[in-house]
């Protein structure tokens, strides 16, 4: 006769037993596992014990700290255990003084800044009212690629002269590859491209190929020149986008065509040398206060035409890449704006069409630790309070 609870009790011993199993094999890999831990790194135990070992092995680099140069942008050290391995150290940048109070009532974002991990800077200015918000303004942090509008200013402000037209074309070729964001590099070799397409291709998609051939028209002399002109007494711009990129995962042009593949390899690896030129006072460095500046002049029509004005905001509202100063903005929003981003480097400079005007935004961070989706969010939750700022928290 069929017992239901005899069956059941069956099933529960049976589960018992398969449980009892699995514990019994899992323990026997755990060993194993740790046993081959401690062979490698001379200290046996658990897992959570291991786990507390490995975060306390993790806290010397909290010694990374980031002195300030003369120009004060953010050097980074690394202890010599961590030389043989760049991607293991992460360098902690110290958090200056603000420079003084917030202009108009950002009650939160003194307390807001002190709890982001990392040197934080925010520049804003209502382009109508004068109203701004600043917190580290004018302190030089690195640019990641927010410089490429610079590049664009320059580039338009050689149509403008008639040294060039954004119809005329370039050919792209194998060696003029460029590792990181961007599509170009996928292109086929001696595929001729416009320079205004060149343009899109770099500020929307930050395409770090299509920026390296504007550079290579450009050139140092005439971006020094638009910086000069602009008035941006704390920016310097010595790294074309290929140095930079190159730099930042210890690599230089020197090397030639291999170091486009190498440079890919390590980016996918999250190799980076932050001992490199890339990371220091001697990298794109700038302040909130100067990118804010750019965009003022820009929208104030004080440095191109007409026409080469309308091309760099209509290029800046195609960004393409929105984590940051439009992700929390109403919906509808429009913003001409362009983000740079690479290890430790979270930035994103613009304007922001509010419904009570426009603004100038620059919000740039350096040394923020964590998932970059994180640090992204918190930016973006700063962007929203700068535009409550501006607009009412009902806007």
């Amino acid at each position: 006769m069929w017992d239901v609870t005899t069956t059941r009790f069956r099933k529960q011993s049976a589960v018992r037993s398969s449980s009892e199993k699995m514990n019994r094999r899992l323990s026997t890999e755990e060993a194993a596992r740790s046993k081959a831990w401690s062979l490698r790194n001379g200290a046996p135990g658990t897992l959570l014990e291991r786990l507390s070992r490995s975060q306390k092995r993790c806290r010397p680099i909290s010694t990374l700290v980031a002195r300030l140069s003369t120009h004060g942008a953010a050097i980074i050290q690394r202890p010599s255990q961590f030389a043989s391995s760049p991607k293991r150290s992460c360098p902690k940048f110290d958090v200056p003084t603000p420079n003084g109070p917030v202009a108009c009532p950002a009650k939160d974002l003194t307390s807001f800044a002190k709890t982001f991990t990392g040197v934080l800077g925010v520049s804003a200015v209502h382009l109508e009212t004068g109203e701004q918000v600043a917190y580290n303004s004018d302190h030089p942090l690195l640019t990641a690629s927010t410089f490429k509008s610079i590049l664009l200013v320059s580039l338009l402000e050689m149509v403008d002269v008639q040294k060039l037209s954004l119809d005329d074309r370039i050919t792209f070729t194998a060696t003029k590859r460029v590792a990181g964001s961007g599509v170009l590099k996928l292109m086929r070799s001696d595929t001729e491209v416009s320079i205004g397409d060149l343009a899109v291709l770099m500020i929307t998609i930050s395409d770090n190929t299509a920026s390296q051939m504007l550079f290579d028209v450009v050139g140092h002399d005439r971006i020094q020149h638009t910086i000069d002109r602009l008035g941006l007494t704390r920016t310097r711009i010595p790294l074309s986008p290929k140095e930079m990129l190159l730099g930042i995962v210890g690599l230089d042009a020197s090397m030639g065509p291999v170091a486009f593949d190498l440079s890919m390899e390590r980016l996918l690896n999250r190799e980076y040398d932050f001992e490199s030129r890339a990371y220091s006072s001697e990298g794109n460095i700038s302040t909130p206060a100067d990118m804010c500046r750019l965009f003022r002049r820009i929208h104030n029509n004080e440095v191109l035409s007409c026409e080469s004005k309308r091309t760099f905001l209509d290029i800046h509202k195609g960004q393409q890449l929105r984590t940051v100063i439009p992700h929390r903005l109403p919906a509808g929003t429009v913003c001409a704006h362009k983000t740079g981003q690479f290890e430790l480097v979270s930035c994103d400079v613009g304007i922001v069409y509010s419904r009570h005007g426009p603004y100038a935004i620059a919000l740039m961070a350096n040394g923020a630790r964590g998932d970059r989706i994180e640090v992204n969010a918190a930016l973006a939750a700063l962007s929203r309070r700068v535009f409550d700022e501006f607009n009412g928290p009902e806007a």
